[in-house]
């Protein structure tokens, strides 16, 4: 296994909007998409 860096970020962070492919259904999914109910 290769050494890769990690950008771990502290735990409770908010994460970032984002759009990416969906492989196996070839949609784009975004964080509003599989956000739960709970919010900060």
């Amino acid at each position: 296994m290769s050494l890769t860096p990690s950008n771990m970020m502290p735990l409770g962070t908010l994460a970032p909007d984002f759009n990416l492919l969906d492989v196996v259904t070839e949609e784009m999914v975004s964080l509003a998409d599989i956000k739960g109910e709970k919010e900060r």
